[in-house]
């Protein structure tokens, strides 16, 4: 029998695969995570362009370059939190531009679900109390699930809120109990426990929960507008049912709506009044 020769062809992916591409990307984000590099330079690093690699980053890895940095970051923020770094240097060591965005990294939303709406809060016992903070008196309202509202009733008596949102939870209990929310306020405005993940129970659609969620996304010392916040839900239409749904935040400052200014860079609107949201902005520069 004469000897056969065989010839090994390797096999050729198409083009699609683009794992050597994201696989430059993780490099390049690890390699530059203290500086929080843009997606336009990750992008410009593996030379794609931002939306290709969106498309393909998640294809293979699950989710954005934004959200691995945020993954990565926070993940560097909780080692050296346990190792007694303050706030604020933890801040500054992995890249953030303040505790105010330390903070943001630590909140977890649980929206309610459809069955939850029904309820109208039927089971829930709703803690209030009134605190001072950097910004004025605030009015914080939780549940064993979570914070629910932030308000800073300026022009509006504690009775009228607490009344208001009494009609919006109705089958809720509402008690005055200020040491069971002054645990919120520590964290929120005096970075005190930032390790700890700060729960949110949001009551809204799920249009308005998705606008909420990307107001969470914008980076402190940043600000944006009503069309470029219904863009980044995937609704660029929808920017004035998302300047809406900005407004009715239930949870002000910490889901930072006071980002938001008009597309001529006026500061629009502000339910607890402009001098407090410019306060706000300024704080963060």
């Amino acid at each position: 029998m004469k000897n056969q020769r065989f010839r090994i062809q390797l096999r050729s992916f198409p083009q699609n695969h683009h794992y050597v591409t994201v696989g430059r990307a993780i490099a390049f984000i690890r390699e530059n995570l203290i500086s929080q590099p843009s997606l336009n330079e990750i992008a410009n690093h593996v030379g794609v362009s931002s939306q290709h690699l969106i498309e393909i980053f998640h294809t293979w890895a699950g989710i954005t370059p934004k959200q691995l940095i945020k993954v990565l970051t926070l993940d560097n923020a909780k080692k050296l939190l346990l190792e007694n770094y303050s706030n604020l240097e933890t801040s500054y060591e992995v890249g953030l531009s303040g505790t105010g965005r330390l903070h943001d990294l630590f909140v977890t939303i649980d929206s309610m679900s459809p069955g939850e709406f029904k309820m109208q809060g039927r089971g829930l016992q709703m803690h209030w109390g009134l605190h001072m903070t950097p910004f004025g008196n605030c009015l914080l309202i939780a549940t064993q699930r979570g914070l629910t509202h932030l308000y800073f009733p300026d022009d509006e008596s504690i009775e009228e809120l607490i009344g208001h949102l009494s009609q919006k939870w109705k089958h809720a209990q509402f008690s005055e109990n200020p040491i069971q929310t002054a645990l919120y306020v520590d964290q929120i405005f005096y970075g005190k426990s930032a390790s700890k993940p700060l729960p949110l129970l949001l009551k809204g659609t799920p249009f308005q929960v998705k606008i909420w969620q990307a107001l969470l996304e914008i980076p402190n010392g940043n600000t944006t507008a009503y069309s470029k916040l219904a863009a980044a839900i995937g609704k660029p239409a929808a920017h004035r049912a998302a300047a809406t749904a900005v407004g009715d935040n239930p949870i002000s400052y910490l889901i930072p709506c006071h980002r938001v200014l008009r597309k001529t860079l006026a500061l629009g609107g502000y339910r607890w009044g402009l001098d407090r949201k410019t306060a706000m902005l300024a704080t963060e520069l």
